[in-house]
């Protein structure tokens, strides 16, 4: 679907539009100066403006400073989503139906707010500009909601001081030499004396009693506040600020280049204290992610400070120049720009193929292929995605500067269709284990062309709107961009939870 998108394109208002070259490169910085900001601009002491000084060069260190604050985020979505599950599911035995409904009811409901905020962050300047005071004030919240959503104490008790020999033959230390015997014996004491079910017994009553009504409601309070005050009230400002920094074309893909490298090693974050704290407590699973939660809180602390002190907004951004627009105007401003409708045509289905594998991994190796160790397969897998976007991100960064946005898009687009399109044909008991760490790599690859080519694909649309409406809407722009992510995690985990309910 994205490459006969692209294919079109050739032939549609995009290709003329967006030629994505440097010869366009300067009508879009004058994006920056458009009809209603057209008052004299500030000049410095050599009598250059500031404006235009602004938009000529992005140092490495506005970049750092912007890229890093991305770090932490991508820890906490890799965090919280499989903290659900583990956490709310199967240690709080939360029923599944009513775990599935919370998110989706939730997510809907912030995705409408996420234009208030987007339309806000666009009319509303400030002495420190538009976009950082959102973040500034907003992600402490983030904080705090993510650590208590993943670490729910009224009803987890004393699990993150618990010990792990509390539990049934916790007490056995894992030496690949004594600890099979010893574990045996055990468990056969232990179903002797009633303490655990025999492991050929058809049906057993669950000992856990069912989840009170109190921890849907704590889950559905923190869930919310989560990813309000996180990936509304603060990603759609944060986006909108990447999208404004610069108009230079070079730099674009440089910038957007910067944080994906940040992105993904704050994927790897939470993998590695994971693995650490999984050594320290095998058997508790809330302590890990209570412990993981803590330090996530003490990153984000730095990157904020380091996102406030080192990157500085547009000189209009806090002087509150540009006309304010109401927010159904400017959605229907946004709808009505060629452009970027063909933008979601193509954003759509490449992040389908770059998220929903991830996100159905888990289950297709449980499910699908009956793995009874899956875990270890699955994380091996996360990190070939890992190493294939980071080693990507170069790559991907100098095909864009030398042959331009479209035609990597175009092309990489079609080099992935054909092998995912195969994946389709393959029964899943008996698919090679190498074949997934192949689609791992191209797993990875598209989602450097997703975050890098066409994140900055979409700060030139953003300059096209600019150029006709006079009044620059980045944080309109960014709220779908922002929940798509978001929405594909609700669908994935809405039909994967329920269909393996009614298994």
């Amino acid at each position: 679907v994205s490459v006969g998108v692209c294919i079109s394109s050739r032939r549609s208002g995009l290709s003329r539009a967006l030629r994505c070259d440097r010869a366009l490169n300067p009508a879009m910085s004058d994006a920056s100066t458009t009809p209603a900001e057209a008052a004299p601009a500030a000049t410095d002491s050599v009598g250059r403006s500031t404006s235009a000084r602004y938009n000529e060069t992005l140092s490495s260190r506005t970049m750092c400073a912007y890229g890093f604050f991305r770090l932490p985020i991508s820890g906490y979505d890799l965090t919280v989503r499989p903290a659900r599950t583990a956490v709310y599911i199967e240690a709080l035995n939360q029923s599944i139906l009513t775990h599935a409904m919370i998110v989706s009811c939730c997510k809907s409901v912030d995705f409408l707010l996420g234009f208030l905020v987007g339309t806000t962050s666009d009319n509303v300047s400030t002495r420190w500009g538009r976009r950082k005071p959102w973040v500034v004030v907003c992600f402490p919240f983030a904080i705090v909601s993510m650590f208590l959503l993943v670490t729910p104490f009224p009803f987890s008790g004393d699990a993150v001081f618990s010990d792990s020999d509390d539990f049934p033959c916790g007490e056995i230390e894992p030496d690949s030499a004594t600890a099979c015997p010893a574990l045996e014996q055990c468990l056969v004491e232990m179903i002797a004396n009633g303490t655990l079910p025999a492991h050929n017994v058809s049906s057993v009553e669950s000992s856990n009693p069912p989840a009170p009504a109190a921890l849907s409601v704590w889950f559905a309070l923190f869930y919310f506040a989560y990813y309000f005050f996180s990936w509304t009230c603060t990603m759609i400002p944060y986006d909108a600020l990447g999208m404004e920094l610069t108009s230079d074309y070079s730099k674009r893909v440089s910038l957007f280049s910067v944080r994906v490298v940040f992105q993904f090693l704050g994927y790897a974050v939470p993998n590695a204290v994971g693995l650490v704290l999984s050594n320290i407590f095998p058997t508790n699973i809330i302590a890990v992610y209570a412990y993981t939660a803590l330090v996530l809180g003490i990153v984000s602390l730095a990157a904020l400070l380091v996102l406030g002190f080192g990157v500085s907004e547009r000189p209009e951004a806090k002087t509150g120049q540009g006309n304010e627009v109401p927010a159904v105007v400017a959605v229907r401003r946004a709808l009505c720009n060629w452009p970027y409708c063909i933008y979601l045509f193509i954003k759509f289905p490449i992040s389908l193929v770059s998220l929903l594998p991830v996100n159905l991994m888990s289950f297709f190796l449980r499910y699908g292929m009956k793995m009874e160790d899956w875990a270890s397969l699955y994380f091996t897998l996360v990190l070939v995605i890992l190493f294939a976007s980071l080693l990507g991100t170069p790559l991907v960064w100098y095909l864009t500067r030398r042959f331009g946005k479209r035609e990597v898009l175009m092309y990489v687009s079609g080099a992935c269709c054909p092998f995912f399109f195969a994946f389709f044909f393959v029964p899943p008991q008996s698919f090679p284990t190498a074949v997934i760490y192949i689609a791992g790599v191209f797993v990875g690859l598209l989602t450097v062309v997703m975050f890098v080519v066409l994140d900055s694909m979409l700060a030139d649309i953003i300059d096209y709107d600019a150029l006709h409406t006079g009044k620059r809407s980045e944080g309109v722009y960014t709220v779908a961009e922002t929940n798509l992510q978001q929405f594909i995690e609700v669908l994935t985990l809405t039909l994967s939870l329920t269909r393996t309910r009614t298994r």
